[in-house]
């Protein structure tokens, strides 16, 4: 602005002034983890000069902070199973945006998996004891040509020993989406019925020795 009257000299004076928008942000994904997760959470933002403050808020139990008021936070670590979110929050004069990720750290695959028996006769069938731990377990059972596998991919299927005698091998492999699989093998015997013919015996005069 210019003010001045018909005999002085004028003067001047200038103001700033900012005109912005609402902030925006977006937030990269996360991957999911098996048994600990460290990651470095990183956001896209609308211009940071324009940008009054930021907050970022993370499970609890996450090392070395549970909150930033960084752009950049650096690495995060958490070793809590269970399904999480981290979110960052941006402000101005004009608004706020908000944007979240969740993710998942899951519990490895601990195998507690047994036979019910390791012994029987053809025809007959094998069950499995499994009290195995972990968090969406699959699994993946092998069994010899002439086995049938009734519940194939659940946590205890029943085996149908259709199959000659002999020593045989059951074969599992347990896994979830991010651990690594973990494999057990169950050996086990088919066996018939026993069967004897007994030779003839001559008869004797008096003694008989045979």
């Amino acid at each position: 602005v210019t003010v001045g009257n018909p005999v002085c000299d004028d003067l001047m004076q200038t103001f700033d002034f900012r005109i912005s928008e609402p902030p925006s942000v977006m937030l990269d994904s996360i991957p999911d983890f098996c048994g600990t997760g460290t990651f470095t959470p990183s956001a896209t933002y609308s211009d940071t000069a324009f940008i009054d403050s930021v907050r970022w808020t993370f499970p609890a139990l996450s090392m070395p902070v549970t909150t930033s008021t960084e752009y950049d936070p650096g690495e995060i670590t958490l070793s809590e199973t269970g399904i999480h979110e981290v979110q960052v929050v941006v402000y101005n004069g004009c608004g706020v945006d908000t944007a979240s990720r969740t993710f998942q750290i899951f519990e490895a695959p601990v195998l507690d998996i047994a036979l019910d028996t390791n012994f029987v006769c053809r025809g007959d069938s094998l069950g499995v004891i499994n009290n195995s731990m972990g968090d969406s377990l699959s699994y993946s059972w092998q069994a010899p040509m002439g086995i049938e596998i009734v519940g194939q991919g659940t946590a205890s299927p029943v085996f149908v020993a259709n199959i000659g005698q002999g020593d045989y091998t059951i074969t599992v492999t347990v896994g979830n989406p991010v651990c690594d699989d973990l494999m057990q093998t169950f050996d086990f015997r088919v066996s018939e019925p026993p069967s004897v013919m007994l030779d003839s015996i001559p008869d004797f005069c008096g003694t008989g020795t045979f």
